[in-house]
C-alpha cells in the first residue's frame, strides 16, 4: 500500500524490516541488545551466543505481536463497539478523517487489515516464516558477498603497490609521495563520512554508484594513454583520490545486514547467518588485497603504470555493472523515506498504533472513573525510560502527529465545526488534558504531550530496561582510541612497505607485490581461523568451572591489549635490516592486524549501550582514518630520514598504548571484582580468569545491578537527572485525577443520601 502500512505477509515483511533501523528503531523485542544493523555498519559481528539470543529475540517478538494485534482489536473496538467486524475504507479513510488530521498514514494502515480478525497466532505466523529466494536474488546475494567486495579492494588497493615507486620514476620527491598519499588517505575517510551522513538506511542505493563512477574517472584521468599529460608530472597522480572517494565497504556492509534481515519478515536477522556472510565478505577483500597486490606488482614491473590504470579500469567498470545489475534484484526492497531523517512510515505507523490504543484505554477508565495509582510504574523506571525515549527520533515524531491530530480535533470542537469521527480524538485531547497537563493551563502542550506518552509507549514495546547497562565505561575511552592507535601498524606498512622492499632490500614491485599478498591471505586464513574457534567454543557450550590462563588470555577483552601489542611487535621488528625477519615481521603484522580489528569492535559492540554504539563507534572509525591520514603523509618523511623510523616510531607508540589499554581494563576489572566478590584477585590475569567462562558482557551486567545507584550517579546520563522533574509532576497530576474522580464518586453519594433524607426518593 502506498505510504501507508502493508499487513499482507509481504507488507508485514516491510513493516518488520523497518524496525530495525539503528538508533531511533527497536532494539527489543526486535532484537537483541545490539541491533544487527549497528553490527555491520561498524564493520563486524558481535560474539555473543548466537542461538540463544536469537531464541531470546523471536520470543520477545512474538511478545510485541501479541501487543501490536491487542492494540489494533483495542481502534477496531473504538469504532465498531458492536463488534460489527473490521474497519472499512468508508468508515475510516473515505471520509479523509485521518488525512484531515495528518495521520494519513495511520489511515492507511488500519483499513490495511479489512475484516479479517487479528490475532497474535496469525501476526506471529506472518512474521516467522522465511522467505524463499528466488534464482535472480540468490545471485544478486552471492554477488554482494563475494564478488562486489572483492572488486572494490583491487580498486582502492592498487594505489600503494605502484605509488611509491611511480613518484620517483616521476622525479618525485618524498613529500611529493607523503602528499600523494595523505591526500587518498584523507579521501577515503572523506567517502566514510558521506555515506555516514547521507547513505540513510540503504547507502548502496543512494550513493554506490556515484561513488563506483568516481573510481572509473580516477583511473581514467591518470592513464598516461588516455591522457598523455600525465606521464611526467607526479602531482597529477593526485587524480587518484577520485579512486579514494570510492571507498563503499560500508554500502556493501549495510547491503548485506539488510539483506539477510529481508529473508525474515520479522526483520530479525538470524546472527549465525548474518555472521557468516560478514566473514565471507572479510574474505573476499582480503583476496582483492592479495590480487590487487600481487598482480599489481606483476603488472607494473613487466608493463608499467599504465597497465596498473587499466587494471584498475576494467574492474571499476565491472563493478559498475554489477552494482547497476544488484540493484533491482535484491531481495530488500529500497523504499524512498516518506519522511525526513531516513524515517520510514511503516515504523512511525506501528508507534502510533500503540500510542494510539493506550490513549483509548486511559480515555475509557476515564469514562468509566476508573483512574487509580495502582498498576502504574516506579518512578526510577519511568526516569529510565524516558531517557531512552527522548533519544527515539521516529517514536517522538509519531507522537508529534498524534498529538497535532488530537489538538486539531479539540480546535474542530471548540469552533463547532463536524468532523466526522474527530470526536475519538477530541476525546483522546480531554483525557490528554487529565493527565499531562502539569502546569495546570487548560491546555496540554506538545512538550507535555510527548514526555509523558514517551516512555510508556517505549514501555509497552520494550518492557522494562532499567536494568540494561546504559553508561559507557571509563575504559571504553580508551578502546575507542586504540581504533586510531593501532592503525599507525597498517598505515605505516601501506605507505611505507614497498619503499623498504624495494630500496632497502633491492626487490621489484613484483617480488615486493608477492609479500604482501601472502600477507593479506593469512589475514583470511586469520579471520576463518577466529571463526572456527568460536564456532567450536559455542557447540561445547557454557561451562561453570573457570578456564586456565590461557582460557582467560584468549577471551575478552584481555586478548584485546594483546593482539594490539602482538601488532606493534611485528611492525617494529620489520625495521630489521635483515630480509627473513623483516618477511616474518610482516606476515606476523599482517596476520594479527585484521584479529586486533575485529576484536576491538567486537568490544566496542558488546559492552557499549546500543543508543550510544554510533557515536562511539562513529568516533572510533573516524580517529581510525585520521590514523591512517598521518601514516600516509609522515610515513615516506620519515623514511627519507632514515629507512626503518616509520616503523620503529609507529610501531613503539602503538606498543605502549597496548599497556596503557591493559591497564586501563585491568582496573575495570579489578573495580568490578571488589564490587561482586568482596576481593580482587592477585596478578595481572587473576581479575581476568572469570572471563573464561563468563562472557566480559555478562560480568559488566551483573556489576551494573548490583552498584546501579553509584555508576549511575558517577557515569550517568544527564538526561536522567532531569527526566525526574516531569514525572514527579506527572504523577501529581494522575494523583490529582484520580481524587477529583473520587470527589465526584463521593458528591454523588452525599446527594444520594440528601434526597433519601429528603424522602424524594
Amino acid at each position: 500500500m502506498e505510504g501507508g502500512f502493508d499487513f499482507s505477509p509481504r507488507g508485514m515483511g516491510n513493516i518488520f524490516g523497518n524496525l530495525k533501523s539503528g538508533g531511533s528503531g527497536l532494539v527489543k523485542p526486535l532484537l537483541p541488545n545490539k541491533d544487527d544493523d549497528d553490527t555491520i555498519e561498524r564493520g563486524t559481528t558481535s560474539t555473543d551466543e548466537a542461538e540463544e539470543m536469537i531464541g531470546e529475540s523471536l520470543t520477545e517478538a512474538a511478545t510485541l505481536a501479541s501487543k501490536l494485534a491487542k492494540a489494533i482489536e483495542t481502534i477496531f473496538n473504538y469504532y465498531q463497539p458492536e463488534g460489527q467486524g473490521g474497519l472499512t475504507a468508508s468508515t475510516i479513510s473515505g471520509a479523509n478523517t485521518l488525512s484531515a488530521l495528518g495521520l494519513g498514514d495511520l489511515g492507511d494502515a488500519l483499513v490495511g487489515f479489512g475484516t479479517d480478525s487479528v490475532t497474535a497466532s496469525k501476526v506471529r505466523e506472518i512474521i516467522f516464516t522465511r522467505k524463499q529466494r528466488s534464482w535472480i536474488e540468490t545471485i544478486a546475494l552471492k554477488t554482494l558477498i563475494w564478488v562486489m567486495p572483492f572488486l572494490y579492494t583491487i580498486v582502492t588497493r592498487l594505489p600503494f603497490i605502484c605509488l611509491p615507486i611511480e613518484v620517483q620514476v616521476r622525479n618525485g620527491q618524498f613529500w611529493n609521495l607523503a602528499l600523494v598519499l595523505g591526500l587518498y588517505q584523507s579521501c577515503r575517510s572523506i567517502a566514510n563520512g558521506i555515506i555516514s551522513k547521507f547513505g540513510g538506511v540503504s547507502p548502496i542505493h543512494r550513493l554506490h554508484i556515484p561513488m563506483v563512477c568516481l573510481s572509473i574517472a580516477g583511473w581514467v584521468l591518470v592513464n598516461d594513454q588516455i591522457i598523455p599529460a600525465s606521464s611526467d608530472n607526479p602531482l597529477w597522480l593526485l587524480f587518484l583520490c577520485l579512486v579514494g572517494l570510492s571507498e563503499c565497504i560500508l554500502n556493501l556492509q549495510t547491503a548485506v545486514a539488510n539483506e539477510t534481515a529481508a529473508e525474515y519478515p520479522s526483520g530479525i536477522a538470524d546472527k549465525s547467518v548474518l555472521e557468516g556472510r560478514i566473514r565471507g565478505q572479510y574474505a573476499a577483500v582480503a583476496g582483492g588485497a592479495a590480487v590487487a597486490f600481487i598482480a599489481g606488482g606483476q603488472l607494473y614491473t613487466a608493463f608499467g603504470f599504465a597497465a596498473i590504470c587499466w587494471f584498475g579500469l576494467a574492474f571499476s567498470v565491472t563493478h559498475l555493472c554489477l552494482a547497476i545489475f544488484y540493484r533491482p534484484s535484491t531481495m530488500y526492497k529500497y523504499k524512498v523515506p516518506l519522511e525526513g531523517g531516513g524515517v520510514q512510515s511503516s515504523l512511525k505507523s506501528c508507534y502510533q498504533i500503540i500510542a494510539l490504543s493506550w490513549l483509548i484505554k486511559e480515555a475509557k477508565a476515564m469514562e468509566e472513573q476508573n483512574v487509580t495509582m495502582s498498576g502504574r510504574l516506579p518512578l526510577d523506571v519511568l526516569v529510565n525510560l524516558a531517557t531512552k525515549a527522548k533519544a527515539d527520533k521516529v517514536l517522538n515524531k509519531a507522537l508529534k502527529e498524534l498529538y497535532k491530530a488530537s489538538h486539531t480535533a479539540h480546535k474542530s470542537a471548540l469552533e463547532g465545526r463536524d468532523t466526522g469521527r474527530d470526536d475519538m480524538f477530541q476525546t483522546l485531547y480531554e483525557c490528554s488534558l487529565k493527565l499531562m497537563d502539569v502546569n495546570s493551563d487548560g491546555e496540554v502542550s506538545l512538550k507535555e504531550f510527548v514526555s509523558f506518552l514517551g516512555p510508556r509507549i517505549y514501555y509497552e514495546i520494550h518492557g522494562d530496561v532499567s536494568n540494561q547497562v546504559d553508561v559507557v565505561w571509563p575504559y571504553m575511552h580508551f578502546v575507542v582510541a586504540t581504533q586510531a592507535i593501532v592503525a599507525f601498524c597498517i598505515g605505516s606498512f601501506l605507505s611505507t612497505a614497498l619503499l623498504m622492499y624495494t630500496q632497502r632490500f633491492k626487490l621489484d614491485a613484483a617480488q615486493s607485490g608477492l609479500l604482501l599478498g601472502i600477507g593479506e591471505g593469512l589475514a583470511c586464513a586469520s579471520i576463518f581461523l577466529a571463526y572456527f574457534l568460536k564456532k567450536r567454543s559455542e557447540k561445547r557450550g557454557p561451562t561453570n568451572s573457570p578456564g586456565g590462563v590461557f582460557a582467560a588470555m584468549k577471551s575478552r577483552p584481555l586478548h584485546v591489549p594483546i593482539t594490539v601489542g602482538i601488532v606493534a611487535i611485528g611492525t617494529m621488528c620489520f625495521s630489521v635490516p635483515v630480509l627473513g625477519v623483516a618477511i616474518a615481521a610482516q606476515m606476523l603484522m599482517s596476520t594479527f592486524n585484521d584479529v586486533s580489528v575485529s576484536y576491538l569492535n567486537e568490544l566496542i559492540a558488546t559492552s557499549v549501550p546500543p543508543s550510544k554504539f554510533r557515536k562511539n563507534q562513529g568516533r572510533g572509525q573516524y580517529l581510525r582514518r585520521i590514523g591512517n591520514v598521518i601514516t600516509g603523509v609522515t610515513g615516506p618523511l620519515l623514511f627519507g630520514v632514515y629507512e626503518g623510523l616509520p616503523f620503529i616510531l609507529f610501531g613503539s607508540i602503538v606498543f605502549v598504548w597496548s599497556l596503557i589499554l591493559f591497564v586501563a581494563i585491568y582496573r575495570h576489572a579489578s573495580k568490578m571484582e571488589r564490587a561482586t566478590k568482596g576481593k580482587a584477585s592477585w596478578g595481572f590475569i587473576g581479575p581476568f580468569m572469570a572471563t573464561s567462562s563468563t562472557p566480559w558482557h555478562q560480568l559488566e551486567k551483573e556489576y551494573y545491578v548490583q552498584e546501579r545507584e553509584t555508576i549511575i550517579d558517577e557515569l550517568g546520563d544527564e538526561d536522567a537527572v532531569t527526566a525526574d522533574i516531569p514525572e514527579l509532576k506527572i504523577t501529581v497530576k494522575r494523583l490529582t485525577a484520580s481524587l477529583e474522580l473520587e470527589k465526584e464518586k463521593l458528591k454523588a453519594v452525599e446527594e444520594e443520601l440528601q434526597e433519601l433524607k429528603s424522602g424524594r426518593v
